[in-house]
């Protein structure tokens, strides 16, 4: 049995969810007159109530490898668009010290771009994220390492290549992907290193 009501019977006699609308009253029913009318609510919550808004992206349903879908149908021409009002979300969201609802405003910048394929936003995209999030920059790297550019993919690594939570993961990925080292031993600054690259007159000496 389907324990799941169905979005025609949630929907059945009122408006539509999420409308913003109040739930009719049954006939006959009088408000009492010390109750207030629930008001619609067609402004963001962060001008409503002062809080900036609740989340910024719900993936539910989503299943993994899936996170570029919501965005493959993104016209070429409104992809800035978007983008422009993820970064004003993300900003939003700082102002209210909502920094979790600000990262989901970041990495959907990074699904929009290999949604799109648009390389050219690829670097600043990762140089936003750093290496907390890792998922992210591993796409876009990837993504590039499909379309044969092997530089941005590097490029895209190093953008993103800062203290965090997901550091040495990143450029253990960057060596497996590309064959590039990047950062020192001691993971305090970055460099570059070809692992495998035949080896010049300069550096033999």
């Amino acid at each position: 049995m389907d324990l799941v009501p169905s979005r025609q019977s949630i929907q059945r006699g009122g408006a539509p969810c999420g409308s913003g609308q109040p739930p009719p009253q049954p006939e006959g029913y009088s408000r009492p007159p010390d109750q207030a009318a629930p008001q619609s609510s067609d402004q963001p919550l962060s001008e409503s109530k002062g809080r900036g808004p609740q989340f910024v992206f719900e993936d539910y349903a989503l299943e993994l490898d899936e996170e570029t879908l919501p965005w493959s149908h993104v016209p070429a021409g409104q992809a800035e668009l978007v983008e422009g009002v993820l970064l004003a979300l993300e900003a939003e969201c700082r102002a209210f010290h909502l920094d979790y609802q600000a990262d989901q405003a970041l990495e959907q910048l990074a699904w929009l771009a290999v949604a799109g394929r648009r390389f050219t936003r690829y670097v600043e995209v990762a140089s936003r994220l750093g290496t907390d999030h890792w998922r992210e920059v591993d796409a876009l790297a990837t993504s590039a390492l499909r379309s044969k550019r092997r530089d941005l993919g590097v490029e895209v690594f190093q953008a993103a290549d800062r203290p965090g939570r997901h550091q040495k993961l990143l450029r253990e990925r960057c060596a497996s992907l590309t064959g590039v080292v990047i950062g020192d031993p001691d993971g305090s600054r970055p460099s570059l290193k070809i692992l495998g690259g035949s080896t010049t007159g300069s550096a033999k000496r």
